[in-house]
Formats: C-alpha cells, sequence, structure tokens
C-alpha cells in the first residue's frame, strides 16, 4: 500500500491535473492550511475542482477568494465541523429575487397562498424577508435543527443550542473568512463563552421571548419570530406536517445529499403541494449571486418541469457557492456545469463574458483583474454587506448584458433557452451529461 499523500503533494495533484500546474503561488499558498487528514474536505476540493475543469475554468478565472474560503474557512462549515449536520448557515437578502420569482414568475399567478421555506436555517432571516416580500401569504418554515435557543455577544456572533443545550452552531454576526476564522480559530474557547451566556441569560428568559443583558442576548426564536403570517416546524424534508402548500422553496439543501434521497424528496413535494403549486429547488448566496435552480409545477398530480435557471456570475464566480457540492449527482449542479461548460467553450462569447465580466468588475470595484491577468484580492477593509452588494451588482449587470447572447448560444447548441422572469438564463433540461 502507497503512503498517502501529503498536503503539499495533494495541492500539488490538483493544481496539476485541473489547471495545467498554472496556479499562482499565492493562490496555492492560501490552501496551505487546508486539514488533508479530514476525508470529507479532500473529497470536498477534489469535486469542487472536477467541476470547474469540467466547466473549463483556466487558473486566470480562479479568484483569490475562492482560495482563501476554500483554505480557510471550508473546513469550519462542512457537516464533517458539526458532528455531520448540515450547518444552518443564513446570510440576508440571499433569496431576495427567489421572492421575486414566486410574484413575477409565469407559471403561476401571484395569488397569495401556502409558502413553505424548508431547511430555512437560524436565526430566519431569509424567511422573515420572504415574510416581507410576499404580502398576504402564509408562510411555514421548517429546519430539522432548528433550536431551542440562540445566544448572541456583544459584538452579533451568535450560536444555536438544542433543547437538551447542547450547541448546535456558530456563526459570525458578518460572515467574512476573517470574523469566520477568529471565532473558529478555538472552537472549545467560542463555544464555552457562549454557553457561559446561555447559562447566565437562561434564568431571565422564562417564557419570553428574548432578554438582554450588557451587551448579549438570548432568543427563543418561535416565540420572537411566530406571528399571524409565520409559523415554524422543528422538521426536514418528508416530516414536516403539512398539506396544500401553494409554493415549497428548498435552498441550499439538496447539494448535501445524493440522486436517490432527491427521488424521495421530489415524491414527498409532489404529495404535500396543491394542483398548480410551484417547487423551487437550488442553490445561491447573498442577493441571489451564484444561483442555480429548478423549478417545477405539480399538473394533474404530477410534478412536471418547467425550467431550470442560472445567473452568469456562475461563469465567473468570485466566490465557492457554484460548485458547492457535497455529493457527484446533484441535479442542479451536474446540470449548471455542463450549460457553463457549453457557453465557455463558445470562443466568441468567452472573450464577450471575459470583457463584460472585468469592465463590471472595474465599475464596481469588487476585486477587478490585475496586469498579470488574475483578479486581485478583495478589499480588506470591506464588510460582508459591502462585498456582497457588489457581488449582486455584479451579476445583476451580467444578466442583463449578457443574458440574450448566452440563450443565443444555447439556442445554437440544440438547447430550448430564454431569459426567465428574473433575467437568468433558462433552459429546458434534456439530461445531464457525464463529468
Amino acid at each position: 500500500m502507497e503512503p498517502p499523500l501529503s498536503r503539499p503533494e495533494i495541492i500539488a495533484s490538483w493544481n496539476d491535473r485541473y489547471f495545467g500546474g498554472t496556479l499562482p503561488e499565492t493562490f496555492r499558498d492560501s490552501l496551505a492550511e487546508l486539514p488533508t487528514e479530514r476525508q470529507d474536505v479532500v473529497d470536498f476540493l477534489e469535486h469542487f475542482f472536477k467541476l470547474m475543469h469540467h466547466g473549463r475554468f483556466v487558473s486566470t478565472d480562479v479568484s483569490p477568494m475562492q482560495c482563501t474560503v476554500l483554505g480557510s474557512l471550508l473546513s469550519r462549515i462542512l457537516p464533517g465541523a458539526w458532528s455531520g449536520r448540515i450547518p444552518p448557515i443564513t446570510v440576508g437578502g440571499r433569496h431576495v429575487l427567489i421572492d421575486e420569482y414566486v410574484l413575477r414568475n409565469k407559471w403561476r399567478d401571484a395569488t397569495p397562498g401556502l409558502f413553505l421555506d424548508i431547511g430555512c436555517g437560524f436565526p430566519p432571516v431569509t424567511t422573515l424577508d420572504s415574510v416581507a416580500a410576499l404580502q398576504g401569504w402564509q408562510v411555514l418554515a421548517a429546519d430539522p435543527s432548528m433550536p431551542a435557543h440562540v445566544v448572541y455577544d456583544a459584538e452579533g456572533n451568535y450560536a444555536t443550542f438544542d433543547t437538551q443545550g447542547e450547541m448546535v452552531y456558530f456563526q459570525p454576526a458578518a460572515p467574512t473568512v476573517e470574523t469566520w476564522n477568529a471565532l473558529a480559530e478555538d472552537a472549545t474557547a467560542t463555544e464555552a463563552n457562549f454557553r457561559r451566556l446561555l447559562d447566565r441569560l437562561l434564568p431571565d428568559l422564562g417564557d419570553g421571548a428574548e432578554v438582554t443583558s450588557d451587551g448579549a442576548r438570548l432568543v427563543h426564536p418561535m416565540r420572537l419570530y411566530s406571528s399571524a403570517s409565520l409559523s415554524f416546524q422543528t422538521a426536514g424534508i418528508g416530516d414536516v406536517q403539512v398539506q396544500d402548500v401553494d409554493v415549497a422553496r428548498c435552498f441550499n439543501v439538496l447539494y448535501y445529499l445524493d440522486a436517490t434521497f432527491r427521488r424521495r424528496t421530489m415524491q414527498w413535494f409532489e404529495q404535500v403541494l396543491t394542483e398548480g403549486g410551484l417547487l423551487l429547488i437550488g442553490g445561491d448566496w447573498a442577493h441571489t449571486s451564484e444561483a442555480r435552480y429548478s423549478v417545477y409545477q405539480k399538473v394533474d398530480g404530477h410534478l412536471v418541469t418547467r425550467e431550470f435557471a442560472f445567473s452568469l456570475d456562475n461563469l465567473c464566480p468570485a466566490s465557492i457557492v457554484s460548485w458547492f457540492c457535497l455529493v457527484d449527482d446533484d441535479f442542479e449542479t451536474l446540470l449548471l456545469a455542463d450549460l457553463v461548460r457549453e457557453l465557455r467553450s463558445d470562443a466568441a462569447f468567452l472573450q464577450r463574458l471575459n470583457s463584460v465580466n472585468d469592465r463590471l468588475r472595474e465599475q464596481h470595484d469588487f476585486a477587478p483583474r490585475g496586469a498579470d491577468g488574475f483578479y486581485s484580492e478583495m478589499d480588506p477593509s470591506l464588510g460582508a454587506s459591502e462585498i456582497w452588494g457588489r457581488a449582486g451588482a455584479v451579476a445583476s449587470d451580467l444578466n442583463e448584458e449578457l443574458a440574450e447572447e448566452a440563450v443565443a448560444v444555447l439556442k445554437a447548441g440544440g438547447h430550448e433557452a430564454w431569459v426567465n422572469d428574473l433575467g437568468h438564463v433558462a433552459v429546458m433540461p434534456t439530461g445531464v451529461a457525464s463529468q
């Protein structure tokens, strides 16, 4: 049996196989702290770079932000860091365009009904966004990791605890690489700090919804956020007690789970949706950047595909969400990789994409390309909201300028393609090619 590869050997192997050995030393150095003794981390990176290679990305398409996130943050947000649980990562504004889709799509009118947000994460910031956007709707938010309590420190960082008082998860107030590292560098100390806050504040909470003291805050989420239009269940796919759902959103969940689970998921959604109801499955990040999603509708008792859509920043992503996937058979991720490959294989379109993307990055001061041909580092003085606001602006402008051209390329390749109600590129899926 051959000895396992060392960390430098593993990184060199990825560089050689997927980028022809052309990744800059600074990029490779940013991966130098990867805990390659964890197989889940190695498997994720192998799959991530394989998808990029399939999509015809080269080393000059890799952003320093991607390398930094992969090198110092990835291992702390994978389920392996949370006893195998899917972490309930949330960020406000993540699904803002998906909420608009519910109101503007051509498949179902905007008549208010029951909206199921499954895998909502906590605190339920994206669900609260949906409540505000979907006036007159009833919203049910469900997550198997629904906490009994959420504790905030004086800086706004928070941790969630279950009914047994065990910590489930923690997250910085403004999720950047730096703030994540500050909390995760000594996770034991971070957990102990949040536990002390819980023990101090819990006696004062009683039957209330929240209590504050010396800048710290303890919340009972269901009591605090429940309202006439919003209810919660501690349950996952297949376990939520619900019927007659008009629109279901399942985002940033199924790319953790395999195709067998997905098939059971689709059968369950088919049962709980109303006739004509919509199902949206996919993944995205803040401001609905790096978005990919499938839309289904229940017709004559069965789910039928309406479209698969994606934002064009997936062709030049700044972060890791485009290729964030823990399984090798996730439908949306594989289909995105195939379509990106097709678009990036068109020389004229790729030239236009690079030209427009470089101009927009300069315009929005979003880590523009340097004289060496590689993207620059992100301005370290920027906060998370500013970073993702700029990412969302670049994504929006890319869609506006290039969506019709992308559709033309896909049509020329034999796809049924169009620009959908959000300005994203959409296709009618006909199958997923092998990687």
